[in-house]
């Protein structure tokens, strides 16, 4: 088996792509990619973007990389469930924020991508732009690397719910 891991290169292209589309949607936003462990691998934050909105990006996407799903979709499964919720909320560095979305790399998830900054709506729309125009370069690099629907986006067996990990929709978010 291959040992398939996020590079310097691609955390660099994800977070530059996320602070481009705060800046289009006047969001003051920092952006960190991190590999399976929640370790950063690059950071980026708008000028006018306080310093404790990377720290907040970086619990997003240590929890998308962790659960492999967008922390919406974790806040979603644990939210009916007080122990699990109480739990994922006491784990730093997780966050049940909406706005981290799990990078995934040739059908396994490789790390996380945390936006903060904005509303946490819009965190979580920039997150899924962001890695929308990352798999749309790689597919003209590479085709296997490209979702074509929801259908074919890789499922997290979350808890015992099946949830389709939305970070992974390729050309799907405008």
């Amino acid at each position: 088996m291959t040992c398939v891991a996020i590079t310097h290169s691609i955390a660099d292209t994800i977070v530059k792509a996320a602070i481009l589309h705060g800046r289009r949607q006047d969001v003051t936003a920092a952006a960190v990619v991190c590999d399976l462990a929640g370790n950063p691998v690059a950071t980026a934050r708008d000028e006018r973007a306080g310093p404790v909105n990377l720290v907040a990006a970086g619990s997003k996407a240590a929890t998308a990389a962790n659960f492999g799903a967008t922390s919406e979709d974790v806040f979603a499964v644990v939210k009916g469930d007080e122990f699990l919720n109480d739990s994922v909320i006491a784990t730093p560095p997780l966050s049940l924020l909406p706005g981290g979305a799990p990078i995934i790399l040739d059908g396994r998830v490789v790390g996380g991508l945390g936006i903060a900054g904005g509303h946490y709506s819009q965190d979580h729309t920039i997150a899924l732009q962001a890695l929308a125009d990352w798999t749309r370069a790689l597919r003209h690099a590479d085709p296997r690397f490209a979702f074509k629907s929801n259908a074919d986006a890789p499922q997290s067996n979350f808890y015992g719910k099946n949830v389709i990990v939305t970070g992974a929709r390729g050309g799907s978010v405008s």
